[in-house]
């Protein structure tokens, strides 16, 4: 970090110092995961937040030198950008919530690994309405994935709908998501609280007066989920394409399957604390739009309907975990995780209670491309695709995290290490079989680095009440 970074740090903080609470991260991270190594990196975060009878007011920006991308946001102080992590309105009077806004959300399920909401970028516009009494819950997200994009990203838009039934401590249902490559609001999808293939079926099916031309990509699936005295499981499963011609035509040609998994759960043990395991995958194309030679309809399910994106003459890449709205790990993945989380000390006086976290993370993960159809290919090739490809990244970290609230501030202390395998890289070579510059966007691909990983990093976090 540069001495131009370090004072427009400086002189940013004091500006929202006396207004908002402030939390502040110093981080060091080194290893052949990052795409800078051997880096002090800071964020510094304020968030002013309200609660008045059934409202609720958030708004909170963030300071930051992570050099994610070349350009920085602010670059008239040097490397820093600028960024609103959260900033809404929420409504909530039981059995109705109202929110929109820029708010995360999470998924209907309690897990990491959720399928089809995964709360783990950054937040997006939307506008959320949920309903949910002792037998029945609906939820409904619009959200905005881009709009008037430099890059000539047609405007893009996401609606996602959930419906439950609760019987017990049981809950299980129907989730749905409806993917626009070329709009930005669409009222039927909104509007009508019925799964998003029946109002395509009806929307487009042709000879009507209301036909309509443009094709959504539908995907669904179902959860279940228990939740008991000292324990939690789900399990969750995402459709956005499977195979029918291996019951309807089975000598035909055989699409690919295009399915997502994940399940596990919490158990406590007393003073022990609580454990929890996880694993989730996706088969390689899933969350991918649909394409065939010049031709993408960008319905994927994905923030951003590219890979990378050309900027002053070299390739910006863009993470799959940050361009992933559903399964954070993306497409031709598997991922195991081990949790424990454990308060051994209930403070006293100004100390308040120490609570400790660490996690194990395993993960296998082939060729990804969330931003064109069918990778390095101009149409779809037969069969089911899954972890089949020639180098595989393979990546193993334990992370730990201490957490002690002092008075108004919390003392956050989160460290991990970890080795990774043919670390993940952006093959930026021309396309063997298509010289289409969408459907030929580089590739992110295993490649052939190896080494260790790790980050040290360091949190304060100070609240006022007014």
């Amino acid at each position: 970090m540069n001495l131009k970074s370090l004072a427009g740090a400086v002189f940013l903080s004091c500006l929202i110092l006396p207004v908002f609470p402030l939390d502040f991260t110093t981080e060091i991270r080194s290893g052949a995961a990052d795409s800078s190594k051997d880096i002090l990196l800071f964020d510094a975060e304020a968030t002013f937040t309200h609660t008045g009878g059934n409202f609720f007011f958030i708004t909170g920006m963030s300071l930051d030198n992570e050099p994610l991308y070349t350009a920085s946001i602010f670059n008239e102080f040097g490397n820093l950008n600028i960024n609103i992590e959260q900033a809404g309105i929420v409504f909530a009077a039981e059995p109705v919530t109202i929110a929109f806004g820029k708010l995360a959300k999470g998924d209907v399920v309690e897990s990491p690994y959720s399928l089809f909401l995964n709360g783990m970028p950054e937040s997006l516009l939307s506008f959320d309405f949920s309903y949910e009494d002792e037998l029945f819950l609906y939820r409904e997200r619009w959200m905005e994935l881009n709009q008037k994009s430099r890059y000539s990203w047609p405007d893009r838009s996401a609606v996602f709908k959930a419906y439950g039934l609760k019987i017990g401590n049981l809950r299980f249902g129907f989730e749905d998501i409806a993917v626009s490559g070329s709009s930005l609001f669409d009222p039927k999808d909104v509007l009508i609280p019925i799964p998003s293939v029946l109002i395509q079926y009806v929307a487009s099916a042709s000879g009507r007066p209301w036909s309509e031309t443009e094709n959504k990509n539908s995907i669904m699936g179902f959860f279940g989920e228990y939740q008991g005295d000292t324990w939690y499981a789900y399990a969750q499963l995402l459709i956005d394409d499977i195979n029918l011609n291996r019951f309807i035509k089975p000598d035909g040609f055989q699409n690919p399957d295009k399915i997502a998994f994940s399940l596990g759960g919490t158990k406590t043990f007393g003073s022990i604390g609580e454990f929890g395991f996880y694993v989730a995958g996706a088969t390689k194309y899933t969350f991918e739009a649909y394409g065939s030679p010049g031709n993408n309809t960008m319905y994927g399910y994905s923030r951003w309907p590219a890979n990378a994106f050309y900027y002053e003459g070299a390739w910006q890449p863009i993470p799959v975990s940050q361009n992933s709205v559903g399964y954070v790990n993306g497409e031709n993945d598997l991922s195991l995780l081990a949790t424990w989380s454990l308060i051994p000390w209930a403070g006293t006086g100004v100390f308040g209670k120490l609570s400790l976290d660490s996690a194990l993370k395993f993960s296998i993960t082939g060729s990804q491309s969330p931003g064109n159809p069918w990778h390095e290919l101009d149409k779809c090739e037969e069969g089911s695709h899954y972890l089949d490809d020639p180098v595989l990244r393979k990546r193993l970290s334990l992370s730990s995290k201490a957490a002690l609230p002092i008075g108004p501030i919390v003392l956050i202390l989160n460290g991990s290490f970890g080795f990774e395998l043919n670390r993940m890289e952006l093959d930026t070579s021309p396309p063997t079989s298509d010289s289409d510059p969408i459907n030929g966007q580089p590739i992110f691909r295993p490649g052939s680095t190896s080494g260790l990983i790790g980050s040290l990093d360091m949190t304060l976090a100070y609240t006022y009440k007014f």
